[in-house]
């Protein structure tokens, strides 16, 4: 090795002379730091690998140093080899297999709360190598179909508010692929589904008013797709307190017609109308929440930093409130509606906070116990949406709401087919939820 001075040399090449394995030397600071190396194809990456293992350093007077080495399964190997094998062990696979898992919890928490900090911030928070950082995230990408996107707080600037509309068939069923057309070409839908069950259609979609939401339901129901399917309908508004419905592209693109532009007509920018730049960032982000800023001031030739600028503006108006991420391709078995009918008030007032912190309970699986919860108008009650992962899952979690509360009743649906739309399959800390906040006050009120 080029500037090694002979003792140190002479130490290496008899380290090299007992290793199988091609041994590297890196120099730093005067002592140089040796590792076994071997390249291995990686079925799982389909790329070539290198397996390193640390033996120890030399020091500048040529003596060769052992590392400390703790006696567990995969340090107490003094070669490669030995490493390999230990690693190819079942205790090792079971070891590691519980590992990875305690890392993607937490991988998936954090890309769930702000994966805008990136590998680095993500790999200093847990105390890994960025290296391996970038491995479990790339990893559970493609596992999941995870993609970034921004939990939306700016329909209210617009005049929009949140309705839902459910249909039970009483007899034919609508042609699926129509159907699905018919809300694709509707931009204020966000979210549909078919199902089986209680109800067989779910509709979330966007309005002004109890009007325009009426409006718009009857012109899906009279469309030619609808139009001679019976069915008993339920419309009204909802609210989110834990998870949110991703807003489709194709509404974003709307929202173009809302930027204000300086005229004579126009001199001030009104109250539902905002900027160009606000336009630009809510929408790019809105397509994928780790666009560079700098990319999206190129991309609406905006002065360089507008972006970023107006990201943090609209964070801190509650324009937006997170950058998330969200799941296409979760790893669960259904994912269930259940309508919680309030039939007795007074019984459900006063199992409210049970009915509260059960929806808030932490569960160890890779997804929140519910990835959607929130109020409905009609069928009076709340709308709870949850991952079942397993058969059994559904009874547990129908048990579970009843235990927890009193004068409802429960009727359930299990999602067949997603036509537009998706949940916001993800992660996030409950505490950071309108829930979480709603469960807070009713323990302060009740101290009061």
């Amino acid at each position: 090795m080029p500037g090694m001075n002979q003792k140190a040399l002479a130490t290496l090449n008899e380290i090299r002379a007992k290793h199988k394995h091609y041994v590297a030397a890196h120099e730093i600071k005067g002592n140089y730091y040796l590792y076994e190396n071997l390249s291995k194809w990686d079925p799982e990456r389909r790329k070539p690998t290198i397996i390193t293992f640390y033996l120890g350093h030399i020091d500048k007077e040529g003596n060769f140093i052992a590392p400390m080495r703790r006696k567990n399964l995969t340090k107490s190997a003094n070669n490669l080899d030995e490493y390999i094998k230990k690693r190819s062990s079942a205790e090792y696979k079971e070891q590691t297999s519980k590992l990875e898992s305690v890392y993607e919890n937490i991988i998936l928490k954090e890309l769930s709360s702000n994966p805008r900090i990136g590998v680095a911030g993500i790999a200093r928070k847990m105390g890994l190598q960025y290296g391996q950082t970038s491995y479990y995230i790339k990893k559970l990408e493609k596992k999941y179909g995870i993609r970034y996107t921004i939990e939306p707080g700016f329909l209210s600037h617009f005049g929009l508010s949140k309705f839902i509309a459910i249909a039970k068939f009483k007899d034919k069923r609508p042609n699926v692929e129509k159907l699905q057309k018919a809300m694709e070409a509707n931009p204020n839908v966000q979210l549909a589904f078919l199902a089986r069950g209680a109800y067989d259609l779910f509709i979330f979609f966007l309005a002004k008013d109890p009007f325009e939401a009426e409006q718009l339901i009857y012109e899906i129901r009279k469309g030619d797709v609808l139009a001679d399917c019976t069915a008993e309908w339920f419309a009204s508004y909802y609210t989110q307190g834990i998870g949110f419905i991703p807003i489709r592209d194709e509404f974003m693109a709307t929202l173009e017609q809302r930027v204000w532009h300086r005229s004579r007509d126009q001199p001030r920018k009104q109250k539902d109308q905002i900027l160009l730049r606000e336009y630009a960032t809510l929408r790019e982000l809105n397509r994928d929440g780790l666009i560079p800023f700098i990319e999206i001031d190129r991309k609406y030739s905006l002065n360089e930093g507008s972006a970023l600028y107006t990201y943090q503006q609209l964070l801190k108006s509650e324009m937006i409130f997170r950058v998330t991420m969200t799941m296409q391709t979760p790893p669960i078995k259904d994912t269930v509606v259940f309508i919680v009918k309030q039939l007795n008030v007074k019984k459900f007032l006063e199992h409210r906070k049970g009915w509260l912190f059960d929806a808030l309970r932490s569960e160890d699986e890779l997804l929140n116990r519910y990835v959607f919860f929130g109020d409905i108008g009609s069928p009076y009650g709340a709308i709870q949406v949850a991952p079942s992962y397993k058969d059994g899952d559904i009874e547990k979690l129908e048990n579970s709401i009843y235990i927890s509360t009193k004068g409802i009743e429960i009727e359930t649906s299990i999602i067949s087919k997603f036509l537009v739309g998706n949940f916001s399959y993800r992660k996030l800390e409950t505490n950071e939820s309108a829930t979480y906040k709603i469960y807070q006050n009713e323990l302060e009120n009740e101290q009061k």
